[in-house]
């Protein structure tokens, strides 16, 4: 879910809540995006975003996500903002003996209007 987003004419800055509603507890370890601008969803922006943020069992994490944009948006008056990519996991809970492993990949597609403002 995106809480926020910020954005002008040379970039956009997202706060993301990231929830876990499974039993296992979860480091994201990277996150490979695309923004897209207006009714029309002209891409402006894609990226990874690359680190380690804890997200346990049943709890939530915030990410904060400021990107350039590659080209600038068509639609001036708009500040609809789709982002969508996918989030890419570790689990930290173990498994037999292991103390992390490589669990899986989540896609996502959601959109915002977007406050007017320096990202």
């Amino acid at each position: 879910m995106i809480r926020s987003a910020r954005s002008d004419d040379r970039g956009a800055a997202f706060e993301l809540d990231l929830t876990n509603p499974g039993g296992r507890d979860l480091r994201v370890t990277r996150l490979d995006y695309e923004v897209e601008h207006g009714e029309s969803g002209f891409p402006v922006a894609n990226g990874s975003w690359k680190g380690a943020l804890d997200l346990p069992a049943r709890g939530h994490a915030t990410l904060l996500l400021t990107t350039p944009f590659d080209t600038p948006p068509m639609e001036a008056d708009s500040r609809l903002l789709q982002l969508g990519g996918e989030l890419f996991f570790d689990d930290r809970t173990g498994y037999l003996g292991l103390k992390a492993m490589d669990l899986t990949k989540t896609s996502f597609r959601t959109s915002i209007q977007s406050t007017r403002g320096t990202p």
